[in-house]
């Protein structure tokens, strides 16, 4: 796999998951990256609730949002993944993205003054 890509990230957020990666030897630009590749197809709800809350997503958009990143992360890591231990892990999450409505999930939980009607559209 290949790295040098950077990303912004909250010092104080940098700091937590640092600090514990240094600890416990595990490298954070592989964590971050393990959590972004399954986030998706491990952690949809999630997505949905950020993307609602923070940048006015409808659920629908939110859920096409997911579907696309899923679609495309399956598309750029299989060819990455070969020979790696990561391709077992995909084809599991190939047929779980196979007709899967992430349109359709709704958050679990919502936030305090999120309306109801919202996370139903």
């Amino acid at each position: 796999m290949q790295g040098g890509r950077k990303a912004r990230i909250w010092p104080e957020v940098y700091d937590a998951y640092g600090d514990l990666c240094k600890a416990h030897g595990v490298m954070l630009s592989d964590l971050i990256s393990l959590i972004l590749l399954f986030a998706p197809f491990e952690a949809p709800a999630l997505i949905r609730v950020v993307l609602m809350d923070n940048w006015d997503f409808t659920s629908v958009q939110a859920g096409l949002f997911i579907a696309d990143l899923a679609s495309k992360l399956l598309e750029n890591v299989e060819t990455v993944a070969e020979g790696e231990d990561l391709s077992e892990l995909l084809e599991k999450y190939k047929e779980t993205a196979k007709g899967a409505s992430y349109a359709k999930l709704r958050p679990k939980k919502l936030k305090p003054g999120r309306r109801a009607e919202e996370s139903r559209e």
